[in-house]
């Protein structure tokens, strides 16, 4: 027995670290498939946010590639920028995902011409700064500017990336900055070494650098494959990692269901999984999203109980009125289609001539009422006495007010006292007798149970031949169709008007009143 038992530990013990490596097995896959869900996420948002990006997170948009140009990383991070200039530039060639950043996903590169135009305002600062606003260098660059800034607002290079917006703005900020009306007047004027020294270069450059340059540079140029004509999309290359793992796990679980499941097909045991396909199908990516929330729900990653429960609450409120509307009219259509065919009269005339089947030899009609008058009469009534003698003696004490003989003898001494003893005798005796009269009718009497056997048999073949008549049975007919119109129509409105959220929180309190 001791050697069962041990057995028997073993084998729980076995199991129980089985599941555990299942549970983390699963949880790890959870985990890697919400990963890949948010760079999904990710890849479908970035062209509506790449603004966003840019200005929050420019190392991810530009890569490694940034780290040079940026001052934020010179002034604050050198590590950073020592650290980039010991990386080999053939592994940055090889590598130009770390290099580029997302944009080279998207086969994202700076716009030619807003980039020229960047670089010669980059290069008209560092003139400024090397010989001021009057030498002929500087001069030569405004002049420059000036050509590029013509050229840009006629071009509007921001079209190819549909930021026609953009431009508009940054025309409508240099407007308000100079207050000149016309776009390209307000370029011109403000490209002069006049305006300038006039109005505090640096305020002006430090203008151009915060509102207007960032502006500019969101702008872009995407490439177009030469094989396939569609712009240049390179996700696969981060998708395909993840594409495999799935593929794999999806093939290895068909087949572990098709050996635990004798008779199940190929086609079957990948039909049980069937939402896991979209993680390795390359379309159509955001419908990874289920197969992630039933994962990351099932490892227990992520509570999701209560988002459920709100989701299938929020679903049953919005489809039970109209549920209940359908089902309840349809209902009542098929018992007036019933009633209209015939079906009523039928069940009338059927009901008196076809033999009524007993199964027990007892007739539980009348068992049940005999059972109902004995619970009234043993042991309602003798609980509510008080409240029938009080309504009995009130009645009395009301007919002996109003009657005459009694009203000319009030006035007799004694009298009152008189008529309360005999109030309170009547109404005593009065129920004591019909009390008793009850109890007596109920004591054990086969024939009076006979009697009423044959009243209850009589009085329903009665009423069912009498309910036959013509007349009778087409006003029947019609009261009870248009009872059944009356019950729709007012059961729908009430039904319109009732506050379904209302019936699933008061459903939801008795569940867990149940449950405590």
């Amino acid at each position: 027995m001791t050697a069962r038992k041990q057995l028997e530990e073993t084998a729980t013990k076995h199991q129980k670290k089985k599941n555990k490596w299942v549970i983390r097995f699963e949880q790890a896959m959870a985990f890697i498939a919400l990963f890949n869900l948010g760079l999904v996420f990710i890849d479908i948002s970035y062209l509506p946010f790449r603004n966003f990006y840019l200005k929050e997170f420019r190392l991810f948009v530009q890569g490694l590639d940034y780290i040079p140009k940026s001052e934020f990383i010179k002034d604050y991070t050198p590590i950073l920028r020592k650290g980039y200039q010991q990386i080999p530039d053939a592994f940055l060639k090889e590598a130009p995902l770390l290099a580029n950043g997302y944009d080279y996903v998207k086969g994202i590169t700076p716009h030619p011409e807003t980039e020229q135009y960047l670089q010669t305002v980059e290069r008209f600062q560092k003139q400024v700064t090397n010989t001021g606003l009057q030498s002929d260098e500087t001069q030569r660059i405004l002049e420059n500017l000036r050509e590029q800034s013509l050229q840009m607002i006629q071009n509007n290079p921001f079209e190819v990336a549909n930021k026609t917006g953009t431009l508009e703005t940054i025309k409508d900020r240099m407007r308000d900055q100079t207050g000149i009306q016309s776009a390209q007047e307000a370029f011109q004027e403000f490209w002069t070494a006049e305006y300038l020294m006039a109005n505090d270069y640096k305020k002006q450059l430090q203008f151009f650098n915060s509102k207007v340059a960032p502006l500019i540079e969101t702008n872009y140029l995407r490439g177009i494959d030469t094989e396939t004509g569609e712009y240049i999309d390179r996700f696969w290359i981060l998708d395909l990692p993840f594409v495999i793992i799935f593929a794999i796990e999806f093939s290895v679980r068909t087949y572990l269901i098709h050996r635990r499941h004798i008779g199940l097909r190929w086609i079957d045991g990948m039909m049980w999984r069937w939402y896991d396909a979209f993680l390795f199908i390359p379309v159509f990516r955001w419908l990874r999203v289920i197969p992630v929330i039933v994962r990351v729900d099932q490892s227990d990653l992520i509570n999701l109980e209560s988002v459920k429960r709100q989701i299938s609450q929020g679903f049953v409120a919005s489809i039970a009125e109209d549920i209940t509307e359908i089902v309840f009219v349809r209902l009542v259509n098929q018992l007036q289609g019933s009633i209209r065919r015939g079906d009523f009269r039928k069940a009338i005339s059927e009901a008196s001539s076809k033999e009524y089947i007993d199964l027990n030899d007892t007739n539980e009609v009348a068992e049940l009422s005999k059972l109902f008058v004995q619970l009234t009469v043993y042991q309602v009534l003798p609980k509510i006495r008080p409240d029938i003698e009080a309504i009995v003696r009130h009645n009395v004490r009301k007919v002996l007010a109003t009657s005459p003989a009694f009203q000319g003898m009030r006035n007799l001494p004694g009298l009152q006292r008189f008529e309360s003893q005999l109030t309170e005798q009547f109404v005593t005796v009065l129920y004591q007798i019909i009390y008793d009269a009850i109890i007596g009718a109920l004591e054990e009497d086969p024939e009076a149970e006979k009697l009423i056997e044959e009243l209850g048999s009589n009085l329903t073949q009665t009423l069912t031949d009498e309910m036959q008549g013509k007349q009778t049975l087409e006003k029947i007919q019609s009261l009870l169709l248009d009872l059944l119109e009356e019950v729709k129509v007012n059961y729908v409105e009430r039904l319109s008007e009732e506050d379904v959220e209302e019936l699933l929180e008061q459903t939801r309190r008795l569940r867990q009143a149940s449950n405590q």
